[in-house]
């Protein structure tokens, strides 16, 4: 059976009808590997909920539950952009665009956007996640699974056996993650 998301993740889902429901994170490299948007899209795929997407469910009414994405394609949730001038204030400006855009809720809840042409060669790493998928916590550990090179045996994988349904608010990656 498919985990459900919580009463608050699923009110986050709602209110994004009226403003975008998510949180973004600035990563700025001073070089990076010629396939970075590869190595973010293998290691993505590694993780388990960055390949689920909320699906509505008939019971319990209104419920929302976590599905694997028909054909999920981590390349699909990953942009990329050049600045022009490659000034702090087109950065700002680009930033600001892109996240006030709300994310597909028919896709999986993230975007990666990769912005090349900042000065002194540098580029951007912008992270971009629904407040369902998870909050600031979950955030941080999931740049550490995307972005840290000694990570990459790290990646948390579900626990073996799912543990019963609760209706305590459980958030991404606390169940079945190593803590």
């Amino acid at each position: 059976m498919a985990e459900l998301l919580s009463p608050l993740d699923t009110a986050f889902l709602a209110l994004e009808r009226l403003a975008p429901m998510h949180l973004g994170a600035l990563a700025i490299l001073d070089s990076t590997p010629a396939s970075l948007a590869d190595l973010l899209a293998d290691r993505a795929g590694a993780v388990p909920r960055l390949r689920q997407r909320p699906e509505a469910q008939l019971i319990p009414p209104g419920a929302m539950a976590w599905t694997e994405t028909p054909g999920f394609d981590a390349r699909r949730n990953i942009h990329t952009h050049r600045l022009v001038l490659g000034d702090w204030a087109e950065l700002s400006a680009l930033t600001s665009q892109l996240m006030s855009e709300p994310l597909s809720l028919s896709a999986p809840l993230w975007e990666l956007h990769l912005i090349e042409g900042l000065d002194e060669g540098r580029i951007v790493l912008l992270v971009k996640l629904h407040h369902a998928l998870c909050d600031g916590r979950g955030a941080l550990r999931l740049g550490a699974a995307l972005l840290d090179p000694s990570s990459h045996d790290a990646v948390p994988h579900p626990a073996a056996a799912a543990p019963p349904p609760t209706t305590q608010r459980t958030r991404w990656p606390c169940r079945g993650w190593p803590t």
